[in-house]
């Protein structure tokens, strides 16, 4: 998987044509997560980057957070893990090598964008910086300038599946999980909760729309969890059933098309609430009352 950037990378590290700062551009998060660590592996001439204390990761999901703050970047008063102290200590390499990465660097806002922009211009000697995103509309010009731009190429359908398969996701499921997310290499993407989540829903969505059943039972699979955890399994669960509701179209009758506007409807309604910071349980409470009475008024 992206053998071909890896073997780049190598050759420009042995010839010391290297860039201080790269921006891995992809689709798949999960694959630009690797690729990062793969090459700061070659960077620190580590298999395993990770165990080196001269490796450095800054992830917004390790963090539990939507996007890198400036305070993972310039110190504050947070205990939290912070780039500029990390970069105070010495490496421990004998090249004097560091390898640092800012996972998702497109959510990260423009005041963190700001504060990296001096690392980003005098980065200490021997550190490298790897960026990664999935578009560059949100990033800086000033980030965009500074780092070397490597495009990372999508696989192929026949790939993803053989990959999928590889984790134990049967073909029909496999199916279902590229719907929710739009495409295979999102749905790579997906944490093995968030694919079991999918999964479970699927089922109960096309029950509800055929009228089996009256009340989605979706409640049991938001109890016990840390709001932030509730929220990000909320955001999956809409925005798959919004993107099944969506393929339904074509092959929908003008009644059945209807029933789907309708249930759209509420789907937008409940990403907005969401977004706006509304309890994942009253978010959830809404949707699941709007939609048992919108189809009992179809029905």
């Amino acid at each position: 998987m992206n053998q071909a950037t890896e073997n780049q990378f190598r050759i420009e590290t042995e010839e010391g044509r290297y860039a201080e700062a790269y921006l891995l551009l992809g689709k798949s998060r999960s694959d630009l997560d690797i690729l990062a660590e793969r090459m700061a592996g070659i960077w620190l001439q580590e298999k395993n980057p990770s165990e080196s204390p001269d490796f450095f990761l800054l992830h917004p999901e390790l963090l539990g957070v939507q996007g890198l703050r400036v305070s993972h970047i310039t110190l504050r008063d947070d205990d939290g893990p912070c780039l500029e102290t990390a970069l105070k200590n010495k490496p421990a390499h004998p090249l004097g090598r560091r390898a640092v990465i800012l996972a998702h660097a497109d959510t990260m806002n423009h005041d963190a964008q700001g504060a990296l922009l001096k690392t980003l211009e005098e980065p200490p000697y021997g550190t490298l910086l790897f960026l990664t995103a999935t578009g560059l509309s949100s990033i800086l010009p000033a980030i965009r300038s500074r780092c070397r731009l490597v495009r990372v190429p999508t696989r192929g359908a026949e790939e993803l599946a053989r990959q999928a398969a590889a984790m134990g996701v049967a073909p029909k499921d496999w199916e279902i999980l590229q719907s929710a997310c739009g495409g295979g290499e999102a749905a790579m993407g997906l944490s093995l909760e968030a694919r079991n989540l999918l999964l479970q829903v699927h089922p109960e969505f096309h029950a509800w729309l055929e009228g089996g059943a009256h009340l989605l039972a979706w409640e049991s699979l938001f109890t016990g969890g840390e709001r932030k955890e509730t929220r990000a399994k909320m955001e999956i669960l809409l925005a798959g059933v919004f993107s099944w509701a969506v393929a339904l179209y074509p092959e929908s009758s003008s009644t059945e098309a209807f029933t789907l506007d309708q249930v759209l409807e509420c789907l937008m309604k409940a990403q907005a609430d969401l977004a706006g910071n509304l309890s994942p349980d009253v978010v959830l409470e809404d949707l699941l009352g709007e939609m048992n009475r919108t189809i009992s008024a179809i029905s």
